[in-house]
């Protein structure tokens, strides 16, 4: 499988480190390697660089920050502490305070720095004048280490960390060629996902992008930038994982209703009168804020009887037609109080009038920017369509999906590469992400210009995808794929990201359904609903752990 690198998200990046642990590289083994990989650069070409013109030792400079980013320039400090040309002790500086190191490898790296007490001088500072204070010497090249903020950098800089970078560039405008700046990952104040900087970032000279330049580094000059991998496994990109709930964003105590997501669902006929509810009832556990089903007047009261926590809209009729939305407000309803994601289909049914409704109502729904997960019977006009939009996510399983595209996927586990190119060319034909569930689902969704993406063949390079492995095969009871639509509908309203919500989605329903099936063998699709919370807390788990 060949691999193109471009550029990541910090996001993704975040996603792939934790999903590295999930695969079984754990972040401590990452951390021992990104802090080597930057002392080996350092000694092979940066030290030459700075002692052409000199034959004294080399001071080096570290000043680390509280977060992994700072756990990397600790262990860079460790290996350049064995190299003769360096002066004893390398100069560390931990530029806040201990008791906000964030993680146990990290602050396992700094007690391991208070033991070498002949190689390693370590000082923590707390304010800007304790930065102020410190004492370049006159003479002698110096290498500054940059490891204070790396990717969690965002808007202006708090101090001390703010004079820290101010000196450092002091000290480079001052000191010319005899101060050399080398950046962990990125140079702290720059923000890593645009480039820009809102206060003030570090002049590096050398920018030891981790794993892949970040997003923002578009526009830094290729001599400055140097890729280092650190033993991140193509599959903690390739697959669906615990990392993927990092795209969840924390609730505050003046957060208001709706603030955590609003989902409309459009579903249910006289036929069938289970779908939407599944569908609300996962997007609910998931802590959404509000839910509310749009379905026929005729089975109002079944579906209000399963919770009191689902609002239940009412229109004409025991199945859906244009028609009917209109004369019930629907559309005026969007334009005055528009919700943050919509699901189309689940049990609307295949009635040609539901089925010309449907075409009608997808095409009017995508003059809206918002998400929209088209399941389901809703799937069946999909084919209708030339092309859709990127914030658009369908989920069919292999009948669906060769409905929709003409396509016969192969089922066997030998075939999956070949299962991906099929999804992705459906994917890159409709400009929209495809979730096409199954032993593994494929999910595949349209790329930016610089994203990193992995190509498998020629038509996939405008694409970008994941593959989900977990489930069980107790899974294929009716209803599931309800559960699924609703979770990855629910998680595009909390967050407006389709592509990760769809990961994330595949892999805690799949997740939920492993669950169940360990606790009680034999499962229905309310079984997977009822774990689904346990899948997801078991998930911020393993990120708070990792």
């Amino acid at each position: 499988m060949n691999q193109k690198q471009v550029f990541i998200d910090p996001l993704d990046m975040a996603i792939a480190d934790v999903n590295s642990e999930w695969v079984g590289i754990t972040r401590k083994q990452l951390m021992e390697n990104a802090g080597k990989t930057v002392a080996d650069f350092i000694v092979e070409k940066v030290v030459p660089q700075v002692g052409e013109s000199s034959s004294q030792e080399i001071r080096v400079l570290v000043f680390s920050g509280a977060g992994g980013n700072g756990g990397d320039g600790f262990v860079a400090a460790r290996h350049l502490a064995t190299h003769p040309r360096i002066m004893k002790p390398i100069q560390v500086f931990l530029v806040g305070n201990v008791a906000k190191i964030r993680t146990k490898i990290t602050r396992d790296n700094y007690e391991t720095l208070q033991k070498m007490i002949f190689s390693i001088r370590s000082r923590v500072l707390t304010d800007s004048s304790q930065v102020s204070s410190i004492n370049l010497v006159e003479r002698g090249p110096v290498i500054i280490i940059d490891a204070l903020l790396g990717t969690g950098v965002r808007g202006k800089i708090r101090e001390p960390t703010r004079t820290a970078i101010t000196q450092m560039n002091t000290w480079k405008e001052e000191r010319r060629e005899q101060v050399i700046i080398v950046s962990i990952d990125v140079p702290s104040g720059m923000d890593p996902s645009t480039g820009k900087v809102a206060d003030v970032a570090v002049n590096s000279d050398w920018i030891i992008a981790l794993h892949a330049p970040k997003s923002g580094m578009v526009s830094i000059p290729r001599e400055k930038l140097i890729v280092r991998k650190i033993g991140i496994p193509p599959e903690a990109e390739m697959i669906c994982g615990p990392g993927h709930v990092q795209i969840l964003k924390q609730r505050f105590p003046w957060d208001h209703k709706g603030d955590y997501g609003e989902l409309w669902i459009v579903g249910g006929s006289n036929h069938y009168t289970g779908a939407p509810v599944l569908s609300a009832l996962a997007a609910q556990q998931l802590g959404i804020d509000l839910v509310t089903i749009f379905a026929p007047r005729s089975i109002v009261s079944v579906l209000r009887s399963f919770s009191p926590n689902i609002i239940v809209r009412p229109y004409d009729g025991d199945h859906l037609t244009m028609e009917s939305l209109e004369k019930n407000d629907f559309f005026a309803e969007m334009k005055k109080n528009k919700p943050d994601a919509i699901l189309i289909g689940p049990g609307c049914g295949d009635f040609s009038e539901t089925l010309d409704s449907l075409h009608q109502l997808i095409s009017m729904l995508l003059k809206f920017e918002l998400p929209l997960i088209i399941d389901a019977d809703a799937l069946k006009v999909i084919n209708r369509f030339t092309s859709l939009r990127s914030s658009v996510t369908l989920t069919p399983h292999a009948g669906e999906f060769r409905l929709i595209t003409g396509m016969r996927l192969p089922s066997g586990d030998a075939d999956i590469l070949e299962r991906i190119k099929l999804v992705n060319e459906a994917s890159s034909k409709f400009r929209a992400i495809f979730v096409v569930k199954g032993r593994w689902d494929v999910i595949s969704g349209p790329t930016t210009a610089n994203e990193r993406v992995f190509i498998l063949g020629e038509n996939d390079q405008n694409v970008n995808w994941r593959l989900n492995i977990t489930g069980t095969a107790a899974m294929t009871v009716g209803g599931t794929g309800d559960v699924l639509a609703g979770t990855i509908a629910a998680l595009n309203a909390m967050t407006r990201q389709p592509f990760h919500s769809a990961c994330l989605g595949t892999y805690l329903v799949g997740r939920a359904g492993e669950l169940a099936e360990e606790r009680q063998s034999l499962i229905k699709a309310t079984d997977v609903v009822k774990y689904l919370l346990d899948a997801l807390v078991e998930a911020k788990n393993f990120v708070k752990n990792t």
